[in-house]
């Protein structure tokens, strides 16, 4: 196991990941502008059929057609896409 630090402001950590949990910073406390950045690079990190989880009371800064809410669950997306990665 390893810890990182990481300021989500400006880098994410490299790899794909099944599962980014990202509650109560991002999405609530950013900049609409950040929000959106940090949103696209959370994007970019989730493997195919992962899972990004907000906070329940958080919205995300845009939609994005490939981050599906879990229905029932707020605050829960699946990262869906029809594209491979490079």
């Amino acid at each position: 196991m390893s810890f990182l630090l990481q300021d989500l402001r400006s880098e994410a950590p490299e790899g794909l990941f099944d599962l980014i949990l990202c509650r109560n910073v991002a999405f609530t406390y950013f900049e609409a502008a950040l929000q959106g950045e940090v949103l696209d690079r959370l994007v970019e990190r989730l493997a195919q059929s992962g899972y990004l989880v907000i906070g329940a009371q958080e919205k995300l800064p845009r939609e994005m057609s490939c981050l599906i809410p879990l229905p029932g669950v707020p605050g829960i997306f699946r990262y869906e896409t029809a594209l491979p990665r490079a």
